[in-house]
């Protein structure tokens, strides 16, 4: 019997907390401004309304060895660092009307069947595509600038 692969094997669980830790050290360094407690509240009421009860709620905290203030806690970190990403890179990602063309020429209008070629105007999605994409992007550059920059040691076996 063959065994099956993880999707995340080790090496690439510590690559994720690297990361995290280093996301986590930057958005700190830089962001002086406190995160009002209302998105957290709301983030909580969100994650609640997908129990049936509050005991059901609980009963998943218990089951994830977490309790509620350390929900919250994880939550506030969450967004404060979202609130940081958006704020540094979201202008940076501007789509230009070439791009979408380009977008729509290359990547939709040979998906779609012959008989039926919507115009550009209907494919509303392209541009918050390709600003997600470009997001991403710059997330990704600054977050590969914050690793050449530290000193890390992997201790992986």
């Amino acid at each position: 019997m063959r065994a099956v692969p993880q999707k995340n094997n080790l090496a690439d669980v510590v690559e994720r907390l690297i990361e995290a830790r280093l996301i986590e050290r930057d958005v700190l360094r830089f962001t002086n401004d406190p995160l009002p407690e209302e998105p957290v509240q709301k983030a909580v009421a969100s994650l609640r309304e997908g129990f049936s009860t509050e005991d059901a709620f609980e009963a998943r905290l218990a089951e994830r060895g977490i309790t509620a203030e350390e929900l919250f806690s994880e939550l506030r970190r969450q967004l404060i660092v979202t609130r940081y990403l958006e704020r540094r890179f979201r202008a940076l990602a501007y789509v230009t009307e070439e791009e979408i063309q380009s977008y729509f020429d290359t990547e939709v209008v040979p998906e779609l069947p012959a008989q039926r070629r919507p115009t550009l105007e209907e494919v509303d999605q392209i541009r918050r595509i390709l600003e997600e994409r470009k997001f991403n992007e710059r997330v990704e550059q600054w977050l590969d600038g914050l690793k050449e920059r530290a000193r890390i040691r992997r201790y992986v076996w």
